[in-house]
């Protein structure tokens, strides 16, 4: 799909791109006339007290409003019309993806790194509350004892999958191995990016492209 936008050539034909805020970095549009920002992201969040990443609707970053306006005029005169005003732009920039995101992972690789993870200096230093959280869920399932990392613990570093799952793969392995290719079907659904349901009377590409993400 990117493929056709990036070298859509009809002449006569206006091509009018619905997108997501991968456009406002990682992928440029040549020919960009005109855009219309809602002011409007979807930004992933890790809510601390559900231990849950959500999807959150929240109003852009100043960056990232410069960041979509630069999207037009770079090879022609080009306008941006922003459906908001400026005083609603609160935030310089977007929060660190570290503070907005699960460290249980990133602090059990510190661990099996011997480091400390209460005192290790991160550019963007989370919160307490997180940090200790994320221990506490790493003790309770037996990735470490006494500050050190166990063999489970090395092991579920291996997986690269968030702890959590990583136990889930680990006990079915050990106690209902008959059950262990349902197990990793769950696990791929719970780590693919979106989702991967879709709403009936979806077209067969919907339904190809959510098979896909698992």
């Amino acid at each position: 799909e990117q493929e056709k936008v990036i070298n859509f050539n009809e002449k006569g034909k206006r091509m009018v791109v619905f997108c997501t805020n991968v456009a406002e970095t990682s992928l440029t549009i040549p020919n960009v006339r005109l855009v219309i920002d809602s002011g409007w992201a979807k930004e992933a969040r890790y809510d601390v007290q559900c231990r849950l990443t959500v999807i959150e609707t929240v109003r852009i970053s100043r960056s990232s409003a410069d960041q979509r306006k630069g999207r037009a005029g770079r090879t022609a005169s080009g306008y941006c019309i922003r459906l908001y005003e400026d005083v609603e732009l609160k935030r310089p920039n977007i929060e660190p993806e570290i503070l907005r995101s699960s460290l249980d992972l990133v602090l059990l690789q510190l661990i099996r790194l011997s480091l400390d993870p209460k005192t290790f200096p991160f550019m963007d230093q989370p919160k307490s509350d997180i940090i200790n959280n994320s221990i506490d869920l790493l003790t309770r399932l037996k990735c470490m004892d006494n500050q050190k990392i166990t063999k489970r613990g090395e092991l579920f570093t291996e997986l690269g999958l968030d702890p959590r799952l990583s136990a889930f793969i680990v006990e079915i392995y050990t106690e209902y191995q008959s059950l262990l290719e349902y197990a990793a079907a769950i696990v791929a659904i719970l780590s693919a990016p979106g989702t991967v349901f879709f709403m009936g009377g979806a077209t067969q590409e919907a339904k190809q492209e959510a098979k896909n993400r698992v």
